[in-house]
């Protein structure tokens, strides 16, 4: 029988055995990995996670107290400043939305509700169906909310309506009568008194919309999904220059405020994959040398010394590789040719 060389299975790919033995060898550290990042989370935590964020963020935004002089200065800087680069477009979206009722009251509706539906929805939807990334796109849009916190707070400005001789007309407080939101903002008329009423730029409204939209249109393959998407972010920048609650330049600042933590986690989320991939190799490797020197349950199959034979090795035992067996000495007999070999044997035998 013709013997296999020690140290080698004989077992075959696609075999029982060999299936065994795929097993042992995978990188269970980069399988681990990336199933506890496809994980869901808990839902109740989430949800406490969630509404506990956005209670604090609306209690700090409502508690901001800012100068109305200073964000008054700071609103009217803004505007000369799009005058200056050509690119005031305020004026004539307020006057053709605030004059079109079939328009204005829908964009009121628009901008005082649909940013608490559809942000959220986004955000479950992508815990349902797409969980791992639902833990980037939630922090990609807590770090937004913190990021026009910080916004608010360092550079209050007053919104276009709020600005005297301006000529802008307030669309929300035109058509209050209409839904429930007074003369403050979005707010209910009964919390009107926690508006932050300088909380201009940037645009969250903006910023939330922008995320709503990439998130969608990445994780969705339908099209009728994905123009929604896009629309939804171009129907939010018209709606809250129209209603004459924010500035071209706080769009600009909103999307910008997405871009960045957007970039700044997609590349938190390459290194981190990258540093994993890095460690869970070092201890597949690791795994490795142990599997291919302990074979429990792995079929080898080596020569057997004596009888020639393949033999199995039992779970448990240790396969090592085997010595070289010295080669024994030849005589100088064996060293000629077999021609002089059978003329002595010959003369031997008739001798």
């Amino acid at each position: 029988m013709t013997g296999v060389t020690a140290g080698r299975t004989a077992d075959h790919p696609g075999s029982p055995t060999s299936t065994r033995r795929s097993r042992h060898l995978r990188p269970v550290g980069a399988v681990q990995a990336w199933a506890a990042g496809h994980r869901r989370p808990r839902w109740w935590h989430e949800l406490l996670l969630v509404v506990g964020f956005y209670a604090g963020y609306d209690s700090i935004r409502g508690l901001i107290r800012s100068d109305a002089t200073t964000a008054i200065a700071h609103g009217v800087t803004v505007l000369h400043t799009e005058r200056l680069l050509g690119l005031q477009i305020e004026h004539p979206v307020n006057h053709f939305l605030s004059h079109l009722a079939p328009l204005a009251v829908p964009a009121c509706f628009f901008y005082a509700s649909l940013h608490f539906l559809i942000t959220p929805g986004v955000l479950g939807w992508t815990y349902l169906r797409h969980p791992g990334r639902y833990r980037p796109a939630r922090t990609v849009i807590a770090l937004i909310s913190v990021g026009a916190l910080i916004g608010f707070t360092l550079y209050p400005t007053a919104p276009p309506r709020l600005l005297p001789g301006a000529g802008f007309t307030d669309t929300m407080t035109a058509y209050r009568h209409w839904g429930w939101w007074g003369a403050s903002d979005s707010a209910p008329t009964a919390l009107a008194g926690l508006a932050n009423q300088f909380a201009a730029m940037p645009s969250l409204h903006m910023a939330w919309a922008v995320w709503c939209g990439v998130t969608g249109y990445r994780l969705s393959s339908r099209r009728v999904l994905r123009t929604a998407a896009l629309a939804y972010p171009a129907l939010t920048a018209f709606v809250v220059i129209g209603t004459a609650n924010h500035y071209l330049f706080d769009v600009l600042a909103g999307i910008l405020l997405w871009w960045i933590t957007d970039r700044a986690i997609a590349r938190l989320e390459r290194c981190t994959a990258t540093c994993g991939q890095h460690s869970s190799g070092q201890r597949s490797q690791f795994r490795f040398r142990r599997c291919t020197t302990a074979t429990e349950g792995v079929v080898g199959a080596r020569r057997d010394r004596d009888a020639g034979r393949l033999t199995i090795n039992p779970p448990g035992r240790q396969v090592l590789p085997e010595r070289p067996r010295p080669q024994p000495r030849r005589s100088w007999l064996q060293t000629k040719s077999s021609a002089p070999i059978q003329q002595v044997s010959f003369l031997s035998a008739t001798g």
